[in-house]
């Protein structure tokens, strides 16, 4: 392997990392809504404020997500991810030096704004810019940055506790800066999607992309004549830039649904189930609000700790293992165990020993496919038309 082939490759996973500290984020936020318990022995947070600062993470980020797709099509992948780390730094620092509750749910919605626009956009860049040896290895990233983001959140949260309330949370909250602020910076100088660029037209850009992410130039010229055929522009083409027929369309989900007889209909519904199955098993909310029940341990940041190390564990099987066993193997894996845990623990009466072992098993059937492995297999089965606008719409 030549000295120029590691360099590329080190290049396309520091890129992949760049881009995932947006998950870092998401991970933060979610796990940051234990801060709430600091601030309001400081700003005399009651109740109702309480639920609009920890509530607005459902509805900001659903509000956000769905027009992202549409909005990462207009736009670029990059420049919303740099909208991203922008956004979560103001709010952030907004809420840092919050001297109200309003103050502090102004700044919450604001970093809030980019989590949501980060979820489907993170991916869908990723898979866009990994060769296909290492895509699913690269997209199972965001998965583990997002519970390593929940751990730092749970561990700061447990290292300031001593200290006086009025400094802890400002300090916990202000430490969401860092990652905000590297993932504005770093996407400066990262590329575009060369997926996006060559659908544009803009085939120089596109061959410019590919030389600093595939391992070597044979391997980039091939890749720019498949994208070349993709996007329905002649491989002899030498234009650096070429007028395309098909403007991206925000509508374009809308057109397949009203016509369902179009041949990559069902590939859309599939992913959209995959999605909703992902959301609906209920392992974020077990994690969120049985944790304590669940664990023997008084102490209840260092029980969402345990959890969480267990989650990051297993995710490292997928993540490893997803380019050999492949993504359908991992999902029916998941399936199995998520249905059995949950069939057992709805319909059984177990002794705690027992709830707590199944409940394991339903985090690590998650962590095991559904988790990391939706947004693999969604970015590669679907159309680039909607690509985006469908991982807007599910995640």
């Amino acid at each position: 392997m030549t000295r120029f082939s590691i360099h590329v490759k080190r290049y396309t996973v520091l890129l992949a990392c760049a881009a995932c500290q947006s998950s870092l984020l998401c991970g933060y936020e979610i796990s940051m809504s234990l801060v709430s318990n600091f601030i309001k022995q400081d700003l005399d947070m009651k109740a109702v404020d309480k639920a609009c600062f920890v509530d607005t993470i459902q509805l900001v980020s659903v509000l956000t997500m769905v027009p992202s797709g549409a909005l990462s099509d207009w736009i670029g992948r990059r420049p919303l991810l740099i909208i991203v780390g922008m956004s979560a730094f103001v709010g952030y620092f907004v809420m840092t030096i919050a001297s109200s509750v309003s103050m502090l749910i102004i700044g919450r919605m604001l970093s809030l704004l980019g989590v949501g626009l980060a979820l489907p956009t993170t991916p869908l860049y990723i898979a866009e810019i990994a060769t296909p040896k290492v895509r699913g290895f690269l997209n199972c990233t965001p998965e583990v940055l997002s519970i390593f983001g929940s751990l730092l959140a749970l561990l700061n949260m447990e290292i300031y506790s001593s200290v006086p309330h009025h400094i802890s949370w400002r300090v916990i909250i202000g430490f969401g800066m860092v990652p905000s602020g590297i993932l504005a910076i770093r996407m400066f100088w990262l590329p575009e999607s060369p997926q996006w660029l060559i659908h544009r037209g803009r085939i120089a850009e596109t061959s410019m992309a590919l030389s600093k992410t595939a391992s070597n130039g044979s391997l980039a010229s091939a890749r720019l004549n498949e994208l070349k055929l993709a996007a329905k522009i002649p491989v002899d083409s030498t234009a650096n830039i070429v007028v395309m027929s098909e403007e991206t369309d925000p509508l374009a989900l809308y057109q397949f649904f009203r016509n369902p007889q179009q041949p990559r209909f069902k590939v859309i519904v599939s992913v959209l189930y995959l999605s909703i199955m992902q959301q609906i098993c209920g392992v974020d909310v077990i994690i969120s609000n049985f944790v304590k029940g669940v664990i023997p341990m008084k102490n209840q940041i260092w029980s969402r700790v345990l959890v969480a190390l267990v989650k990051l564990l297993i995710t490292l099987v997928p993540m490893l293992g997803v380019d050999k066993i492949g993504r359908k193997p991992l999902l029916l894996v998941s399936f199995v165990l998520i249905t059995i845990a949950s069939a057992v623990l709805g319909f059984s009466h177990l002794e705690d020993g027992g709830t707590r072992f199944f409940l394991f098993v339903l985090i690590a059937g998650y962590a095991l496919g559904l988790g990391p492995i939706t947004a693999v297999y969604s970015t590669e089965v679907l159309p680039f038309k909607t690509r985006a606008q469908v991982l807007g719409l599910g995640m």
